[in-house]
């Protein structure tokens, strides 16, 4: 499974991309009529749910795992199946309901798919009661933070050395622990960090 790749300009927005990667996956010229219902480019994997019709007249059904890369103006793909058992493991899980299982592997996928999404709604049920000035401690890459309100939504924040403020990327899985603050200084915290944010 390596990769493959095609010179191209990469297109502005994450839709276009998904929309560029169907165009590469419907020309790769399958032997057998296949079609894909759904896909999605989830970070930087595409995935796609296939249907392919086999000579009998018989459908079958599977899950196309892309991983995808954009270097020196070239987009990088590998392409590989559920069967395999991928790495990544955000697929929706809503669509595993009429793809039937291929081996062992593909289970263990699912299973890890269903466990990321699961925490994932955990993560978010914490996420909505957040308030500015909670302590937020995660498991790697980022140090303790303060959780400042921004426009009227929450969001995580660190300070630069500068003294500004660098919203944090990609925090939900490092997300381990949130400590309540004291909900006297909340409106004074407020005020002041709306004052204070600048986009790194």
């Amino acid at each position: 499974m390596g990769w493959s790749g095609n010179y191209c300009t990469k297109p502005a927005t994450r839709k276009e991309q998904a929309e560029l990667l169907l165009e590469y996956f419907n020309a790769d010229g399958y032997t057998l009529p296949t079609r894909v219902l759904k896909h999605r480019l989830i970070g930087s994997v595409w995935y796609a749910k296939v249907e392919t019709t086999r000579e009998d007249g018989s459908v079958l059904r599977w899950i196309a795992v892309c991983l995808v890369r954009w270097e020196d103006g070239m987009l990088l793909r590998k392409m590989m199946d559920n069967s395999v058992g991928p790495y990544a493991d955000d697929c929706p899980v809503s669509w595993f309901s009429d793809v039937p299982v291929a081996g062992r592997f593909d289970q263990e996928w699912r299973d890890r798919c269903h466990a990321r999404q699961d925490r994932h709604r955990h993560t978010m049920r914490h996420i909505r009661n957040l308030e500015a000035g909670d302590s937020v401690r995660f498991s790697t890459k980022y140090d303790d933070a303060d959780v400042w309100i921004y426009t009227g939504i929450p969001w995580l924040f660190r300070k630069t050395p500068g003294g500004n403020a660098c919203r944090l990327r990609n925090w939900r899985k490092h997300l381990i622990e949130i400590k309540p603050h004291n909900t006297q200084d909340t409106n004074m915290i407020t005020q002041h960090t709306r004052k204070e944010v600048v986009h790194a």
